[in-house]
């Protein structure tokens, strides 16, 4: 199972309402029924547009992966997952895309680099 969502300049938050989360999380949960734990992997991205409301885009996109981890943790819990039993393997948080030319207006073109993706390892 997987999800993704991308995100706008310096948003960090994944939508609780997000369909496609919600699925994430009962699909997840499933899993968790059937094996007793839960492995999860985490990839967050920034793209090189320039941000004032973090220290770097490299803070930016560790904010996503660790929002992203901790909502996911709390979704989780609330279906009745027991948070000890979440192995997070791998969570990682990249700087990508093509280099800024001053063209924050092309938005569609930086929006692929701005993301998170979560997925089972099992």
């Amino acid at each position: 199972i997987a999800y993704k969502t991308n995100f706008g300049y310096n948003k960090n938050q994944i939508p609780t309402t997000d369909k496609e989360f919600v699925q994430f999380i009962n699909d997840a949960y499933e899993i968790y029924k059937a094996n007793g734990t839960l492995k999860i992997a985490i990839e967050s991205g920034a793209s090189k547009v320039p941000t004032k409301s973090f220290k770097s885009n490299y803070e930016l996109a560790r904010t996503r992966a660790y929002k992203a981890k901790d909502l996911l943790v709390k979704e989780l819990v609330k279906k009745g997952v027991n948070a000890n039993k979440i192995q997070l393997a791998n969570i990682s948080y990249l700087v990508q895309g093509p280099d800024y030319k001053k063209d924050a207006f092309n938005v569609r073109l930086y929006e692929t680099f701005q993301y998170v993706k979560l997925w089972s390892l099992e």
